[in-house]
């Protein structure tokens, strides 16, 4: 009976973290609660042996996050922001959870739903403008429709969020192609297709960037084996990327601008002056919650106050500037063993022809690097939409760490 209803409420997590960030929390919140009660009544570890690693990286981050945020100008106020961090919950439960190959499945095809049913409201904001949840216009695309930022404040936002899932989707259903039944295999390609669709109708950069690169990834791994079908699908985002208004020029026009270092909104005069910031802030960065402040101090008097940006726009600078270079070095490390699980076990799985598994595993590996080259350009690690949903694919891929039979057995 417990494990129904944390089933409930993790499903419910990543279902509204499609479109409510309220309701995704308040979910896990929940969840948490019966993870909890869960523990004490069958007084088991969640912490398995084999992902030890994994857990001390979390904890040695977190730790230094702490440490940081003492060390600042303003500690009572960055010790607040480590609350962000709780979110790594959603990976310990989510393993637990995928024990269970019932619960498995039904996540998955609830999260594919829910894309789906997302992708319908893009479609109307693409063609119509509307927009029930905000009270701006929306931002007309260059030559016909509007660029979409579905449920979220922001279309970049959702383009994360939208390519991250596309990505983890569409590696899924090919790579496990010969592990689903037709049904469920159409249901899960069919939305991460218009996952990618919508993340292309929000016309933003980077997630376009990193979803076309992971994507041609997808293919490339699967060509051998479904060379028509990959050959189709390069053709079919070649021409989409065509055929789309504004999104060749999004890149074609804006790129000197963006990236020529001296338009003080753009990327690289935004990274030279956090540079700047970190090398002053060495060891314990500036606090949790002060770049905007910190980061102003490096800009002429007169500038204008949207010019004092809150991130660094990149994850990784971001996380140097705000807790030092160790706290990026333990952030590196975090990625580095999570990545080392996923290829580890990814290896073993493939050797052991357990198909299904290594599909898990690859989905899991894409919907990573995707969100990894978003992040170079944006700061989503402390975006909690794309968290969610990064939170939730790292236990998709962590939770089959292989055992003395290579089966994953039931908790």
């Amino acid at each position: 009976m417990l494990n129904d209803f944390l089933f409930f409420f993790y499903t419910l997590f990543i279902f509204s973290s499609i479109f409510s960030i309220a309701i995704a929390q308040t979910a896990l919140g929940m969840a948490l609660i019966i993870f909890l009660i869960l523990i004490l009544y069958k007084r088991f570890n969640p912490f398995s042996k084999e992902l030890q690693w994994f857990y001390l990286s979390i904890a040695i981050y977190i730790s230094w996050l702490f440490i940081s945020s003492l060390m600042g100008p303003s500690p009572l106020e960055s010790v607040t922001k480590i609350k962000e961090e709780w979110l790594f919950v959603a990976v310990i439960i989510g393993i637990y959870l995928f024990k269970y190959e019932k619960f498995n499945d039904r996540i998955i095809t609830v999260f594919s739903v829910g894309i789906i049913i997302v992708s319908i409201y893009g479609f109307i904001q693409f063609f119509t403008g509307i927009d029930w949840f905000l009270s701006r216009a929306p931002i007309p695309s260059p030559t016909f429709g509007y660029r979409i930022s579905g449920f979220f404040s922001y279309g970049v936002t959702f383009g994360n969020y939208f390519s991250v899932a596309a990505s983890f989707l569409i590696a899924y259903a090919l790579f496990g192609y010969s592990t689903m039944s037709v049904k469920r295999r159409s249901l899960i390609l069919s939305a991460g297709s218009l996952a990618a669709l919508m993340t292309l109708l929000t016309l933003s950069r980077a997630p376009i960037l990193a979803l076309i690169i992971i994507l041609v990834f997808i293919f490339i791994i699967i060509g051998k084996r479904f060379w028509k079908l990959s050959l189709a699908g390069l053709v079919i985002l070649v021409t989409i990327i065509i055929v789309i208004p504004g999104v060749s020029n999004r890149f074609a026009n804006e790129f000197d601008k963006e990236y020529a270092g001296t338009y003080e909104g753009g990327r690289v005069f935004i990274w030279k002056n956090t540079a700047k910031l970190i090398s002053d802030n060495q060891v314990f960065g500036v606090g949790k919650g002060n770049f905007k402040e910190a980061y102003a101090q490096y800009l002429r008097d007169d500038i204008d106050e949207i010019r004092k940006v809150s991130t660094a726009h990149n994850d990784f600078l971001d996380i140097a500037a705000t807790t030092g270079l160790p706290g990026l070095l333990f952030y590196i490390l975090l990625w580095l063993t999570t990545m080392f699980y996923f290829w580890r076990n990814f290896l073993i799985y493939r050797r052991a022809n357990q198909n299904l598994q290594s599909a898990f595993i690859f989905a899991a590996i894409c919907g990573s690097f995707c969100f990894l080259i978003t992040s170079m350009f944006h700061g989503v690690f402390v975006d909690d939409e794309v968290r969610h949903l990064l939170m939730f694919i790292w236990a998709f891929g962590l939770y089959c760490y292989p055992e003395t039979d290579l089966n994953a057995r039931e908790p």
